[in-house]
Formats: C-alpha cells, structure tokens, sequence
C-alpha cells in the first residue's frame, strides 16, 4: 500500500481540452519556475496559471463546477473509503482555494527537483495533493519513497500524501506536451 491512487476518466476528454484551450489563450501565464520569491529555473521550468477559486473569472468558475469539482469529489470520496482514518483521525480538512494550471513543453522544461507538497512551515497543513492530467503525455509523475511512475493520461487524476514520504518530480527527460493541473487539501482551524 503506498497511498497513490489513480482514478481514470475523472474529467471527460472534452472538460480537458477546454481547460487546456482556456490556458493557451490566457493572458494570465507565468514562468513556472518561481519557488517562494526566487526564480529557480533549475528547479522548475514551465509555464503555469496561479487560480485563487473566491476571484477566479467566469470561465474557470464555471469549469471548476462542471468538471474539477465532481472529480475532485468523487476521487476523494473514493480515497477516504480506501483510507477511512482521513475521516475520523485527523482534524477537519478541506479543498484549498488555490491550484495551478501548468504545462510543461520539451526537454528543457518539467519539475526537475525532487520535492514535497508540505515542505515548508507556510505549507504544512497540507494533507493530500491532487492533480489532473489534462492531455496524453509521453512522461508522468515519478514517486520516489514508495518507487512508482504514474504516466500522464487525459483526464487522470492522482491523489497522494503531501507530507515527506511522498517525494516526487516530473518523469525526466520531459518529452512533447505535458498540461495539468495541481492543487491540495489542508487542515482548517476549527
């Protein structure tokens, strides 16, 4: 058992290439190799769209409602009924507010460094990472501790411990186009 659990078909082919279309022609994209306040292109390199869901537009609100949500919903229920102890052993939790977009293109881009999602003290009330691959992809995700690779599916979504155990990066060298999309579950004061 190692907690990485991969649900197929969790958005339709169609909520994925309006996703994809909506980040191509976004005038919101960023480098994607920012960590913190330094650029780290070594680290990351990419492009990515930053959503905070309370100011998000019109668009993406209505495609967090009709595809990301229900995803989410049902890989998560899923999860819990795999991992029951989510449900009574730990302190109420919740989808946070922001997510990426992102899209990796050709060698010279991906998550290079290997790297946790709550790694940081501004980070550690994650609980479970989340991720939406949005097109076929030649190269994934590799799981360092426990050793797996998840490859890049249209509509796949993975879920996984944020916490160190989980270690991961994207599948190296990258190879075409990779687009996804990443966000997280965290504790809430109660």
């Amino acid at each position: 058992m190692n907690h990485i659990e991969v649900y197929d078909n969790a958005i339709s082919k169609e909520g994925c290439r309006k996703i994809i279309k909506y980040f191509d022609d976004s005038p919101y994209k960023e480098d994607a190799h920012t960590l913190g306040d330094k650029s780290r292109p070594e680290v990351k390199n990419g492009k990515d769209i930053s959503i905070w869901m309370p100011k998000c537009d019109k668009t993406i609100y209505e495609y967090l409602n009709t595809y990301i949500f229900p995803a989410l919903n049902n890989g998560v229920n899923q999860y819990k009924k795999k991992y029951p102890f989510l449900d009574h052993g730990v302190s109420t939790w919740s989808i946070e507010e922001g997510f990426n977009i992102q899209k990796f293109n050709g060698k010279e881009e991906g998550y290079f460094a290997q790297h946790c999602e709550s790694g940081s003290i501004k980070k550690c009330n994650r609980i479970l990472v989340w991720m939406i691959y949005l097109n076929n992809a030649k190269c994934g995700t590799r799981f360092y501790y426990p050793t797996r690779d998840v490859k890049a599916k249209e509509g796949r979504l993975v879920l996984w411990p944020a916490g160190w155990t989980h270690p991961h990066s994207g599948i190296l060298p990258n190879i075409g186009e990779k687009y996804m999309i990443t966000g997280w579950y965290s504790l809430v004061e109660e």
